[in-house]
């Protein structure tokens, strides 16, 4: 006897016209046989395996944003006027 949830595919030589959306009788015998009908015909179906379940995806940490390049170029621009600075004392007048 089925019990549970189970799964049957229509063979491709049985597969035929008004079938998509088509009402089909499925017919479970006393003896546990398992038939379909449509349209008065008979098809063949046989009992799909059970398809494995899929891991979800890992999900990565986003990448941080990269910082604007203004900002970083004047922290630079500041970090190098003072070893010039350094280097060559107070007398060097920068721009900016």
């Amino acid at each position: 006897m089925l019990t549970g949830r189970w799964t049957r595919q229509i063979a491709r030589s049985d597969v035929r016209t008004g079938l998509r959306g088509g009402m089909v009788r499925i017919e479970v015998r006393l003896d546990g046989a398992v038939y379909a009908r449509f349209q008065e015909k008979y098809l063949a179906i046989e009992e799909c395996q059970p398809q494995p379940k899929q891991q979800p995806p890992i999900r990565t940490k986003p990448t941080p944003k990269r910082p604007h390049l203004r900002k970083t170029l004047g922290l630079c621009l500041d970090a190098g006027s003072q070893v010039v600075r350094q280097a060559y004392g107070d007398g060097l007048h920068l721009a900016g």
